[in-house]
């Protein structure tokens, strides 16, 4: 009989922009992005006689609930209480729907699925329902640290995972928000993606070269303001790729307005997250 109660926590996703997002390029999306400890989502998993979702988005925790039971071909909701006890803000560059998403499958596997092998990444993205675009807070919910990830080609579950570094514990990330300001989410999300062009292969190049020779050895090598200014550099020009949308590399003038602020006092490392 079952009785033990399964914790789990997920660290909050920073994404530093897409590499692509058309069909023209051999891949689509792709990046880099870190994860950080602050904050983070927090839930536990418990049996229960019949499914029950508590605390914050409870409906999105039944809806993950309902992913992962067609992954294990059950006919139901699974037997258990799952409760969040902590979730960041939806839509706010924190990764919070896809945190969530893993960390309600991972704790109905490690509760219900206790003898079987460990769950990859692609397999918990695929429980969950998530991972259809970028991979960086899949690997990042496994691994953490910085991850790197190419984009996905046709039939992949999820992108490849390219590189992750462990993130010197010395470096601090502090995270600014406009009070009620909420990205785009859902259709309005999938309506912008369809008006706008595809990324020039020359800007899919520059940022790869940003990820791959810049961002990531200046991680390894504990080069901070090296890191900062690639950051920097890689998200105003994937930025540009949105400002049809968003009216210039960052989402609207108040974002525009601390990224300039945050930079002129000598954090040169300001960006969005997605």
């Amino acid at each position: 009989m079952i009785s033990q109660c399964i914790q789990v926590t997920a660290p909050a996703r920073l994404h530093f922009g897409l590499l692509s997002f058309e069909n023209r390029q051999q891949r689509r999306f792709g990046g880099v992005g870190l994860m950080v400890q602050q904050p983070a989502v927090q839930l536990r998993c418990a049996p229960s006689p019949q499914f029950r979702a508590t605390g914050p988005l409870a409906d999105r925790v039944r809806e993950v609930a309902a992913s992962w039971s067609r992954w294990q071909s059950r006919d139901a909701l699974p037997g258990c209480r799952v409760e969040v006890c902590a979730s960041p803000q939806p839509h706010t560059g924190l990764g919070t729907g896809t945190q969530l998403g893993l960390a309600v499958a991972a704790g109905l596997s490690a509760l219900l699925l206790p003898a079987s092998p460990s769950v990859s990444p692609a397999e918990l993205a695929t429980a969950a329902g998530r991972g259809h675009r970028s991979a960086v807070g899949t690997y990042g919910f496994h691994f953490g640290g910085l991850i790197v990830e190419p984009g996905k080609v046709p039939g992949d579950e999820i992108a490849p995972l390219e590189n992750r570094v462990a993130v010197p514990p010395s470096w601090r990330f502090v995270l600014l928000r406009p009070l009620n300001h909420v990205g785009l989410s859902g259709r309005a999300e999938q309506e912008a993606f369809a008006l706008l062009d595809g990324v020039p292969a020359s800007t899919t190049r520059q940022l790869r070269h940003l990820a791959r020779d810049v961002i990531l050895p200046a991680a390894q090598s504990n080069r901070f303001q090296e890191f900062a200014e690639g950051v920097y550099d890689y998200g105003y020009l994937a930025g540009t790729c949105f400002a049809p949308i968003q009216g210039g590399p960052f989402a609207g003038p108040r974002l525009t307005e601390l990224v300039e602020t945050v930079r002129s006092i000598g954090a040169k490392g300001a960006g969005q997250s997605s």
